[in-house]
């Protein structure tokens, strides 16, 4: 009888600090308006542009993120998308010039990598979560790029610099 009684007390005490717990989390004197940290910036707007046709079914290629006047803009590889974790996030991107795109790894979707279309750059392939590749665009212009595994189903990106 004693075991039994100080088990339905530890389990309602626990049952109460998780209570506890939740309700001071929802009734804490915050403002409930803090934004999520950012792993991209900017605006988002409608696109319609393919880029001769790079991102024609490419998922999220119907999007652009503008950022411009932004000196770091981070973009996921291996983002949700084209069949799997086989995309890039955002796909369009515009940024002006001088700015620094960071790609960060997801871990999902096998081993990815980014390579630019003209040779300008290219990472080494990873599947690790955190791995980090970064570019500072220097010229206006268009730059195409993709993940060489997975550029056949759509992991294709774009970034646009003003």
């Amino acid at each position: 009888m004693y075991e039994s009684t100080s088990r339905r007390r530890l389990l309602g005490g626990m049952a109460a600090v998780t209570i506890g717990t939740v309700l001071a989390g929802c009734t804490s004197g915050g403002s409930g308006t803090e934004e999520p940290p950012e792993t991209t910036a900017g605006e988002v707007e409608a696109n319609d542009e393919t880029f001769d046709g790079w991102l024609s079914g490419v998922d999220g290629a119907d999007r652009l993120t503008d950022a411009t006047g932004r000196s770091e803009v981070r973009v996921r590889v291996g983002a949700e998308g084209n069949g799997g974790n086989f995309a890039f996030d955002p796909a369009v991107l515009r940024v002006s010039t001088g700015t620094t795109v960071v790609w960060e790894w997801t871990g999902l979707g096998s081993a990815h990598n980014v390579v630019d279309e003209a040779g300008a750059f290219q990472s080494g392939l990873s599947g690790t979560e955190g791995t980090t590749f970064s570019h500072t665009f220097e010229t206006a212009g268009v730059t195409k790029y993709a993940c060489t595994p997975h550029e056949s189903i759509g992991m294709k990106g774009v970034v646009v610099v003003d």
